[in-house]
């Protein structure tokens, strides 16, 4: 941890917190508004094998049914163990 914090107190050093604290800002904003722009949740899969994205099979079926479909998940911890 403290390495990480000695390349950030570097890599800012030159930098005053007022210009660090516009730099934040500006790029908070700027995932907003791609969030507002694409109008639905940001998900990115980083899992080694995709887990989390649905295939392309999936993909062509669920854009085909004709009406939503409400998923209910139930979840225990005691199981989930």
């Amino acid at each position: 941890m403290t390495m990480v914090k000695e390349r950030l107190s570097h890599l800012f050093s030159h930098l005053s917190w007022k210009a660090v604290a516009i730099y934040v800002i500006a790029h908070v904003l700027v995932l907003f508004l791609i969030h507002l722009a694409v109008g639905k949740s940001l998900f990115f899969d980083t899992t080694e094998e995709s887990l989390y994205t649905l295939s392309e099979g999936t993909r062509t079926i669920v854009s085909s049914l004709p009406e939503p479909v409400t998923v209910r998940l139930y979840y225990s911890r005691a199981l989930g163990q």
